[in-house]
């Protein structure tokens, strides 16, 4: 495959990845993680690890995240890919309302690499108070996921 036909066929894929944890269609979402995913979150709220490993622990962590959330809109504003073609640098916000109605905005930044076609390391930056203030504190984040 061309350089370019990689990229593009990368940029697809990452994309497509957002547009379905927007749409909740999970099970084509979770198509997406390489089975040796690893998700981190270095900043994150207290309750949460900062790391979960394979993709089980990742499908499961993102059936909570996503069934807490009765609509889930994400704004990418900047994509960048690294100089390696398959390393993705993403700013965005997030437009979400909870179950219970209090909405969730935090604003991002992900880092993405993909192997085989699939998401081998997703890195999550965001404002932990945000989390803790829509979801609740420590014990009930733990309670959560």
């Amino acid at each position: 495959m061309l350089e370019t036909d990689q990229k593009s066929a990368n940029m697809t894929i990452v994309e497509r990845f957002f547009d379905l944890l927007e749409q909740n269609k999970l099970d084509e979402f979770h198509q997406l993680w390489h089975d040796d995913v690893v998700f981190e979150m270095p900043y994150t709220a207290p309750g949460l690890k900062e790391r979960y490993v394979g993709k089980p622990s990742v499908v499961r962590f993102f059936n909570i995240f996503r069934n807490s959330l009765d609509k889930a809109l994400f704004n990418l504003i900047t994509i960048q890919e690294n100089h390696r073609l398959n390393h993705f640098i993403i700013e965005g916000t997030s437009d979400c309302l909870t179950n219970d109605g209090k909405p969730y905005r935090n604003r991002y930044v992900w880092a993405i690499e993909l192997k085989e076609d699939k998401v081998k390391l997703f890195r999550e930056y965001s404002n932990p108070l945000i989390i803790q203030a829509v979801f609740g504190g420590e014990t009930a984040l733990e309670k959560i996921f």
